[in-house]
């Protein structure tokens, strides 16, 4: 279910990510794939630890938003979850959940950039992150802090979502934090109302391209439960993709694709999508679902895009 748009407008190199849907993990050639290799262990009452193949279990306690599941979720992978949540890509790592108090959980990851393709690197000295997430739980109101460290030699700050530019790809090296403050509130046991603000400041370190760079997401959704029928799940999300808002000099710049003059991303897009998961049988569920991207790369000389989905899921 991968799915990217090339814009002829933008002088920016590539297709961009902001069409992905949630199911990313997909083989493209109809062959399995394992995506999800978890063993996890509690360390008496309060501590619970995760070994993961494929990611640094950055989210141990649940999550703010009902929409997290990439199969009974939203259909995009924006609307899933904040992407800034994940600022370099698939990793090996360990997460450690704490749960403090019965309002405050508290979860740690660290993880290993598992996708490096120069051999050069060795074992040691490709990208890694560290997190801490802080969640705090009462009644109906959920709130949520996370800091993330991040470093990459190869990959920038690369989200799979928002403009090109957000991306910092192209100035060689990346280390950066990411801070990504959310909540949620469950008006009624059928309304649901979550949101999330996430900033990377990245710094290049590329000979010739040194500089800074910050890049700003937000997303607000609305779940709507039980509609037609107990389990059912429609969703409404907006919000605006990754987007570079600042670069420090020309050089980084020009180094990650905007032309020569321009520092920050021209425009600001919107993400607006709609989705109803309706539940056939205990097995079974189909997701109509619509998005809709204004300004695409966050550039208005780019057509808007619509993208109709209609997504089947098994469950086994």
């Amino acid at each position: 279910l991968d799915a990217a748009t090339e814009f002829p407008q933008s002088r920016l190199r590539g297709a961009t990510d902001e069409t992905l849907f949630s199911a990313t993990s997909t083989s493209g050639d109809g062959s399995l794939k394992l995506n999800a290799l978890q063993y996890s262990f509690p360390v008496g009452d309060k501590l619970l630890v995760s070994l993961n193949a494929f990611s640094s279990d950055r989210i141990l306690s649940a999550p703010l938003s009902p929409f997290s599941g990439p199969t009974t979720g939203s259909i995009s992978y924006f609307g899933s979850m904040n992407p800034i949540l994940y600022p370099i890509g698939q990793q090996t790592g360990i997460g450690v959940q704490w749960k403090a108090t019965p309002w405050l959980n508290v979860d740690f990851s660290a993880g290993s950039e598992s996708r490096t393709n120069d051999p050069t690197l060795g074992l040691f000295s490709g990208g890694y992150s560290g997190s801490v997430r802080t969640v705090f739980t009462f009644g109906a109101l959920n709130l949520a802090l996370n800091y993330i460290h991040f470093y990459s030699p190869q990959f920038g700050a690369d989200t799979a979502s928002g403009s090109n530019a957000a991306k910092i790809l192209g100035a060689g090296p990346v280390v950066g934090n990411a801070y990504l403050p959310g909540i949620s509130y469950r008006v009624s046991p059928t309304l649901g109302l979550s949101g999330s603000v996430g900033l990377i400041n990245a710094r290049a370190l590329g000979n010739g391209t040194k500089g800074d760079a910050n890049v700003l997401d937000y997303r607000f959704s609305m779940a709507f439960y039980d509609i037609g029928k107990k389990g059912n799940l429609a969703g409404i999300v907006f919000g605006v993709q990754p987007r570079l808002t600042n670069t420090s000099n020309g050089a980084i710049a020009q180094a990650i694709g905007l032309p020569a003059g321009q520092r920050r991303d021209r425009d600001t897009g919107f993400h607006i999508e709609a989705f109803y998961t309706h539940l056939l049988t205990d097995n079974i569920t189909i997701t109509p679902g619509i998005i809709w991207l204004t300004a695409p790369n966050h550039d208005v000389r780019n057509p808007d895009v619509v993208v109709g989905v209609v997504r089947t899921t098994f469950s086994f």
